[in-house]
């Protein structure tokens, strides 16, 4: 996945594991694109998105039509509940499905509009474009890849790990060139998943 192709980060809440979502006004064009031309008010088509080595249809519908007064065309990504898109984010988000689903059984029925996850367990879908025409790529970003990429950078010292690399590099033996690359290297995954919840952007000085 290239980090140019990157259109943006969706939180997962309710209607993104059971029906869909609406596409942020800032990231439309980038999302449109990729499609063969842009949708009249009111009209959709179908799309499709390709996660974990499969691929799953939606649906891109302009909700504007000619009785709405919004300026700005609107763009929502929709599927169903009870198809396979629905389902696999409800299967791959499981622990933001579990929280939301309990807090929607136990609370006031008012309140099940939007249900907010805690910052510590909040998942996200990152979106992205690919080659093909009207397919998109879906990158989830689980508790579980967050956990895993906690681990990889707790303790790490950015300048301590240069000044060790640049002393190695002073002697010219291949071997030890070669070791220094096998301790550095960390899961590509792992870098992916960092620049798209940050939005490639500085952790220090944004």
């Amino acid at each position: 996945m290239e980090t140019e192709n990157y259109v943006y980060k969706k939180e997962i809440d309710w209607s993104t594991l059971m029906e869909g979502f609406t596409l942020p006004l800032d990231n439309q064009i980038i999302f449109l694109r990729n499609m063969e031309n842009f949708l009249q008010r009111g009209e959709s088509k179908i799309i499709h998105f390709f996660m974990n080595g499969k691929t799953y249809d939606a649906k891109i519908v302009n909700v504007n039509n000619s009785v709405e007064k919004r300026k700005k065309d609107a763009y929502q990504i929709r599927y169903t509940r009870n198809r396979k898109l629905a389902q696999t984010l409800q299967q791959y988000f499981f622990k933001s499905m579990s929280y939301i689903k309990t807090i929607r059984e136990s609370g006031d029925p008012k309140d099940r509009s939007y249900i907010k996850v805690p910052e510590g367990l909040k998942e996200y879908l990152a979106i992205c474009k690919t080659e093909y025409e009207d397919t998109f790529l879906f990158e989830p970003i689980a508790q579980d890849d967050f956990q895993v990429m906690r681990k990889a950078i707790q303790g790490m010292r950015e300048r301590s790990v240069e000044n060790e690399i640049e002393y190695e590099l002073e002697d010219n033996d291949i071997e030890g060139r070669l070791q220094i690359v096998k301790i550095r290297k960390l899961n590509r995954k792992i870098g992916e998943n960092l620049k798209l919840l940050y939005g490639c952007r500085c952790q220090i000085c944004g």
